[in-house]
């Protein structure tokens, strides 16, 4: 079985919280580890890929809103379990 490059389809099934990506950047992205990770095990190649093209739009902020403030604009202080921030 021939290792199978996700879709657009498929990263935007998996990752419904980075919907406000451009299409364009996505499959940038997609398109630039499909090569790279074909050392990864044919079963987990395709979710390497997805994994790994959600974390580079992340850290290249590439997600819209989500820069300065976006989805934490107006957190002040954050709570869990003992630790209080």
């Amino acid at each position: 079985m021939a290792y199978t490059v996700p879709t657009l389809s498929d990263f935007r099934d998996r990752f419904p919280a980075l919907a406000a990506v451009p299409d364009a950047r996505v499959e940038y992205w997609l398109a630039r580890h499909a090569p790279v990770t074909e050392s990864w095990d044919e079963v987990d190649y395709a979710d390497a890929i997805l994994e790994l093209t959600a974390h580079n739009l992340v850290i290249n902020d590439e997600v819209p809103g989500s820069g300065e403030g976006g989805a934490m604009a107006g957190v002040t202080r954050f709570r869990s379990a003992s630790m209080d921030v």
